[in-house]
């Protein structure tokens, strides 16, 4: 077995998801909603959907490539997290394109995948 260079073990002991951010719990629906990462970094979302079920229309910030685990943290029974497919409330590059064409539903404790699709400039969102 061929041994690595020192680059390649660096790139090796790299975070697969550098940035973890657990904002404040939403207060309503959100557009556009900018986790403030930063274009280049891909990541965690930990999002409390607060007092009641909230959606999210879309993303700020979509990069080529640029990856989200979206988990939704709350604990209480109907508080979900509905990512939106294709809400106008948010930009044509921020809006989510779910399953089948439809909205994606996180639940308490459940989570959902965004990745960016520059080719299509939107979230492509697996439900996980």
């Amino acid at each position: 077995m061929p041994r690595l260079n020192r680059d390649q073990r660096r790139a090796f002991n790299q975070p697969l998801l550098p940035a973890v951010v657990s904002p404040a719990a939403l207060t309503g629906d959100v557009n556009n909603y900018d986790p403030g990462l930063g274009a280049a970094v891909s990541g965690v979302l930990r999002i409390d959907p607060g007092a009641a079920a909230r959606s999210m229309t879309g993303l700020a910030g979509g990069a080529p490539g640029k990856v989200y685990f979206i988990f939704n943290i709350s604990s209480t029974a109907g508080r979900t997290l509905t990512l939106v497919h294709a809400s106008g409330s948010s930009s044509a590059a921020n809006q989510f394109s779910g399953g089948n064409l439809a909205d994606v539903v996180v639940r308490p404790g459940g989570a959902a995948m965004a990745w960016y699709d520059s080719a299509s400039s939107l979230w492509r969102i697996l439900a996980i």
